[in-house]
């Protein structure tokens, strides 16, 4: 899809419809309260029930910043499915709010899910990532500025924040959330991410060099492109924590548009991916091991949601186990022949010492039997010069 074609792909909906979509500002919906349990969804009814928003359990480290992802939207031709997908594979709970539904883990807001557009193409993407700003009208400059499409200009959302939609010069969908009430998903340190937490996110595009730009004039991202396999792939960071990665978009990927995937934490890749398929989704990747971090595999839910999900190198604890006690044994060995080489190494210290005070005393001995001598000679020397003289007398 080449920039002059291209539609808006961000879940941004139109003014006539924003009140079904997102949370955008209404004034017939702004009345409601929140709390108010006859506030009815798009979706039909069901199980899935619209628990209030649930205690934190796990607290986050603080808010994420500008240039870090700090919402996840995703379009559903059926929300009520894809909920109640989301929901069993990750253990999330559910809440609407203005029509809006938000998923939680351990208390903590993970995403959204809306009704998709009806002018998604099949082939766009259904997943929107928002980076955190502190300005989002200062964004839409830059962005502007640096050569994306302003699909949305900034407008606020309630009270809840400021929002705006772009797309980026290769063509890839994504917005950008400056919090107010709602601050996004929280930002933890790396052994709070568990089962169900984002963990990473990738920009596929077929301009690596253009994007790398962009999202480093608009939002001060810092990239690091290094070799992988056939390919280059690039590392975004924001200061002292990673933003997500840059994938290329060989021939191999065909009319699929760029985009930006959002990976999901699992404890299990595998388990997880059976797990999907009994849910009534499918395993479009099948489980990949990336060496030196773990395993990731792309799916599918019942409706027509794709995400990925990753599981880290944690996967392989026997097998780290194993060698971490062979490792433990390899240093006790060696600890233990250290010790015999010590021990040796202050007998041959001792012996060394016992020489060199034999030699010292030694010294000191023959020092002590030369004095003697000479004194004796000495002496014998006078007694001679005596008796000489007694001679002459």
């Amino acid at each position: 899809m080449s920039k002059k074609d291209s539609k808006p792909t961000t879940s941004t909906p139109k003014k006539g419809d924003e009140p079904k979509t997102k949370l955008s500002t209404s004034s017939s919906s702004t009345k409601k309260s929140t709390d108010d349990s006859s506030h009815k969804t798009n979706a039909p009814k069901s199980d899935v029930t619209n628990h209030p928003p649930p205690q934190v359990s796990n607290p986050p480290k603080k808010e994420r910043g500008e240039g870090l992802v700090s919402w996840i939207e995703i379009e559903s031709s059926n929300v009520e499915k894809t909920n109640h997908f989301l929901m069993e594979l990750f253990g999330f709970t559910h809440y609407v709010e203005h029509d809006y539904h938000q998923l939680f883990k351990d208390g903590n807001v993970i995403c959204g899910v809306t009704p998709k557009r009806s002018e998604r193409k099949e082939m766009e993407t259904n997943v929107t990532i928002y980076f955190g700003a502190t300005s989002a009208d200062q964004i839409a400059s830059k962005v502007k500025e640096f050569g994306g499409q302003v699909v949305k200009e900034p407008f606020d959302v309630y009270d809840k924040g400021r929002m705006a939609s772009f797309v980026d010069p290769t063509g890839a969908p994504f917005c950008t959330w400056q919090s107010n009430t709602h601050k996004g998903i929280p930002l933890f340190d790396y052994d709070q991410v568990q089962h169900g937490y984002p963990c990473w996110f990738e920009l596929m595009t077929k301009d690596a060099d253009t994007a790398k730009n962009f999202y480093e004039n608009v939002y001060g991202i810092e990239n690091l492109t290094k070799p992988h396999a056939d390919f280059f792939y690039t590392l975004l960071n924001k200061g002292d924590h990673s933003v997500g990665g840059i994938m290329p978009m060989g021939p191999e990927f065909g009319n699929i548009p760029p985009h930006w995937m959002a990976y999901f934490l699992v404890d299990d890749i595998h388990e997880a991916c059976n797990k999907v398929e009994s849910l009534g989704g499918s395993v479009c990747q099948k489980p990949h091991e990336l060496p030196g971090i773990g395993w990731f595999a792309i799916i599918k839910d019942g409706a027509d949601v794709t995400i990925s999900l990753m599981s880290r190198i944690k996967l392989k604890k026997k097998q780290l186990i194993t060698e971490y006690e062979k490792t433990k044994g390899e240093l006790s060995s060696l600890s233990f022949k250290l010790e015999k080489y010590k021990k040796k190494l202050r007998q041959l210290r001792s012996f060394v010492n016992t020489i060199e005070d034999l030699e010292e005393e030694s010294q000191k001995s023959d020092n002590n039997n030369n004095n003697s001598a000479n004194k004796r000679k000495l002496s014998n020397l006078e007694d001679d010069k005596e008796t000489k003289k007694r001679k002459k007398n």
